[in-house]
Order: structure tokens, then sequence, then C-alpha cells
């Protein structure tokens, strides 16, 4: 499997052009600039499932070929996890995901475990993805802190390709009372036309308080989010089709008849024609009269 994050116009060099005098091949970027890329991308599911594999190849590899140790999001095992993307192993294990968002909300805990954890671009002293996310601690922090939090994990693991459906874009909106917090809703937006909103949402509903990490937290918010909205998409398919089911047709037995209809017990009848009604009787003389 080629890398399909590697840019053609960096990584592949024109031999005429380098045999040029006075013309400079372009420099190949180093493994962790393809690595930032790589990170900073959106990829489809089964993408994803690639990269992890990559990341957890590269978490296993100890030391370097001079015997130096590998420090996470350094050049060493920035090598390794962008040769691993190439891995045929990785390709295989990916194939159980889709290759596109599902038309249910996705909120796959290993591929949301592999991206929160991953180095960061350009990452130093171990500094990953979580870290630039402003993440709380879900049971402690401030609403506006943890409304944030909520803000910054929707929108940027959405734009990673880890998180969300088909067709919509899901936005976190904040319900006040008398100037107080008092929830959330969850808002299913599709390209056109107007939002698909849940019922309102108690901080509980969405946030996990017994969470252990600030991360372990990030991953069960994004659980329970996938789980309101796809609750919220099958209120919405239920009305619409509620409301085509609806709809009256022509042959639908509840449209009303002018005549009643013959009954039909599956014999052919040829209507007779109507008996006339009898003469009415001759009018009877009176004896009296002349």
């Amino acid at each position: 499997m080629t890398d399909p994050e590697r840019p053609a116009d960096t990584t592949r060099v024109d031999p005429a052009a380098a045999e040029q005098p006075g013309v400079e091949s372009p420099r190949r970027p180093s493994f962790r600039q393809r690595w930032a890329h790589v990170i900073s991308s959106t990829h489809p599911p089964r993408q994803w499932a690639v990269i992890a594999a990559a990341i957890r190849t590269a978490d296993a590899v100890p030391s370097d070929e001079f015997g130096e140790p590998v420090v996470r999001g350094d050049e060493a095992w920035c090598r390794v996890a962008v040769t691993a993307l190439e891995s045929p192993s990785s390709a295989t294990a990916a194939q159980r995901l889709p290759d596109a968002l599902p038309q249910r909300c996705l909120a796959h805990a290993d591929l949301l475990w592999a991206w929160l954890n991953a180095p960061a671009v350009y990452s130093h002293d171990g500094r990953i993805v979580a870290d630039g996310l402003d993440l709380v601690d879900w049971g402690t922090a401030s609403d506006e802190a943890t409304h944030q939090a909520v803000e910054n994990l929707l929108t940027q693991a959405q734009d990673a390709g880890v998180f969300g459906v088909r067709g919509y874009r899901v936005e976190a909106q904040v319900v006040d009372t008398d100037d107080a917090h008092a929830g959330y809703l969850l808002v299913a937006r599709p390209e056109f036309g107007p939002g698909l909103a849940s019922t309102p949402l108690a901080d509980e509903d969405l946030n996990a308080a017994q969470a252990t990490s600030p991360v372990d937290g990030a991953v069960l918010m994004l659980a329970s989010a996938a789980a309101v909205v796809d609750a919220t998409l099958d209120i919405h398919d239920a009305a619409r089709h509620r409301a085509s089911t609806s709809r009256l047709t022509p042959g639908d037995p509840r449209r009303g008849h002018a005549f009643p209809a013959p009954h039909d017990d599956g014999a052919t009848t040829t209507a007779e024609p109507a008996t006339p009604p009898p003469d009415p009787p001759a009018p009877t003389r009176n004896p009296r009269g002349r």
C-alpha cells in the first residue's frame, strides 16, 4: 500500500531536472514533516486503523540503529511510523472498518485513543494531540472550561475523521436558564437545511465525571455524544417515515367512494335489466254514474 499522504511534488525527484547544471533538486521532506502531514489531515476510518497500527509499531521500537533510545515524535520514531503505514499487515487489519463515515455516528474507541495519544505535529517533550485540546478534569472543571473542551473535541475529532456521521456536522450548544448554565444541546447540521437538535442534555448526560483521566473522559464524552446524535437521527427518520406513509395515494382504501364498491367474490357477474313496475289498475266505473 502506498502512502496516500505523501505530497508528490516534494517526494519525487525529476531525474532530468537533477542532471541539468544549476538546477537544484527538491529536498525530500523529513519523516517528522511527513508525520506532521499525516496527523494533521483528515482520514477515513479505515485509514485511521492503519495509522493506529503504525503508531503501535513505532511505540514498540525501543532504540534506533545506533542504539540510541527512540523518543515518541522524533525523527527515528516518525521514520518507523511512516514506514509502517505501507505495511500489508496494517492494511489487512483495517478492512473491517468503513472507508467513509457511516450513516450513524462513528465513535470507535480504539481510533479515538490512537488519535488522542498520537504524537502531535512537531511534538517536543512527548506532547500528544490531546495536549492541544484544552481537556479538563471532567468532574471538577468550570462550566466554561468544560464547554470549551467539548467544542474542541467535537471540532477537531471531526476534522481528523475519527468521529462523525456522513452528511452532518455535529455541534454543541449551551442551554442557559436565567443566565445560568443548564446543560447542552447537540445539533446535527446537514450541509443544506435546518439542523436537527437533540433533547436538552444535563451535564452528566454528556460529560463523564467518573473518568480516570482527561483523555479517558474525552473518549467517554465522544461516545455519549455519538449515542445522542444517533437517537436524534432515529427520531428524525421515524418522523419522515410516518409523514410519507400518511399521505393518501390513488387506490388507498381510506379514500371515499361515490358509490359502494360491488362485492367481489371472484365470480364474473352479468348485470340483469331492471324489472319494470306493474301497470296501474284501470279505474272502476261508478255504478251511479250515467
